[in-house]
């Protein structure tokens, strides 16, 4: 396993990422799942926290054994790395609310309204809360864009690796069918998914290698929906593969953009922050 680590880092994330959520994460929900529902904790925050952060645990696992604590503490300040250009921002937290808004303008223009309100608002900051800090945000980050990214991009361009983080990012979550979760249509899923690992391989480089800024971006894209969904309730029943099927062109479409402004390189200056170098 040893030489396994040491020549094969990127089949190694993988396979750790894989095996923490979807083996020990199961076995955790199996066994602490039940004792966590009867007292009350019905979002099972002990048990689902394996699953959740798989991936980074596994980024954060590899680049201590590949590369000692600096390659470690290199990815843990990469986490906390806030200093970015107006672009950044504007990608991260307008760009996203933007895109999902125009789809339900087009299906739901009489109960766009809904969603303008203090209580929208209050729940929207609280499910993005969790989803940056306990949920994919810092969950999966620290793996996809803080460890495989870089480590790909030692022998591919930016914009390869972006594809093959997004593809592995896909089957990621497939398991997911498995446990109940829903991840809609797996072609519009998977389009979304890699237009998505466009922009955050952008969003890495831009901001000189932000983790924290990927987090935000991750999570802040995951509490929109779910708030949304909240909001309209059973109102998207009817045209949920319509909405998803717009917002993944739009996400599409948004990963062109970036392609034809930036090229293959995504915005990517230099080497000098990637990590274990």
């Amino acid at each position: 396993m040893h030489k396994f680590f040491k020549k094969r880092p990127v089949l190694s994330f993988i396979f750790l990422a894989f095996l923490i959520s979807w083996i020990f994460g199961l076995a955790a929900g199996v066994t602490l799942g039940p004792a966590e529902r009867a007292i009350g904790w019905q979002n099972r925050p002990f048990s689902l926290l394996l699953l959740k952060f798989g991936p980074s645990i596994a980024g954060l696992f590899l680049a201590w054994y590949l590369s000692g604590k600096d390659g470690f503490f290199n990815l843990l300040v990469r986490g906390i790395k806030w200093k970015v250009s107006w672009k950044i921002i504007v990608t991260v937290l307008i760009l996203p609310a933007i895109l999902m808004l125009i789809p339900m303008y087009l299906w739901l223009p009489e109960n766009l309204s809904n969603i303008f309100s203090w209580s929208t608002a209050l729940i929207l900051i609280q499910t993005a809360g969790l989803k940056i800090f306990l949920g994919g945000g810092f969950g999966e980050e620290f793996g996809w864009r803080g460890f495989l990214q870089p480590e790909l991009e030692k022998a591919i361009s930016p914009l390869t690796a972006s594809m093959v983080v997004g593809v592995v990012w896909t089957a990621w979550h497939l398991p997911l069918r498995l446990v109940g979760g829903d991840i809609g249509h797996p072609v519009v899923f998977s389009a979304t998914l890699l237009g998505y690992s466009v922009i955050l391989a952008w969003i890495y480089h831009a901001s000189g290698g932000s983790v924290l800024w990927a987090a935000v971006f991750h999570g802040w894209v995951n509490a929109l929906s779910n708030t949304l969904d909240s909001a309209f309730g059973n109102q998207l029943t009817d045209i949920e593969m319509q909405i998803n099927s717009a917002y993944a062109i739009l996400i599409v479409l948004t990963a062109v953009l970036l392609l034809i402004i930036y090229g293959h390189n995504l915005g990517r200056i230099s080497n000098e922050h990637l990590a274990h170098t």
